[in-house]
């Protein structure tokens, strides 16, 4: 059981470090277009490219806040395990005898 355990968290601690640098690398590029965008809203003249670039932007925004969300969870989740390994295995208590 220890080492299903032992494996667990190892594996959890690969996932969520995987993927923090991924979301780290997404929440960059979503950014950069978003500033981007920005820019090109400040020029452009066409209402109907305005519109796009809002929605667009409106997006981005969404994006960036699920993927800031996931990547506290993620977070959290690496403390977590990482804690849980290099904690001590609790043993269990002795039971009480009855005389």
């Amino acid at each position: 059981m220890t080492d299903e355990r032992t494996q667990r968290l190892v594996h959890s601690r690969h996932y969520c470090t995987d993927r923090l640098v991924e979301v780290k690398g997404e929440i960059a590029r979503f950014q950069d277009e978003s500033h981007a965008l920005k820019a090109k809203l400040e020029i452009a003249a066409n209402e109907a490219a305005l519109s796009l670039i809002r929605r667009r932007r409106r997006f981005l925004g969404r994006r960036l806040e699920e993927l800031k969300a996931e990547r506290a969870a993620l977070a959290s989740e690496l403390e977590a395990s990482t804690h849980e390994l290099n904690a001590p295995l609790a043993m269990p208590e002795p039971t009480a005898m009855h005389q």
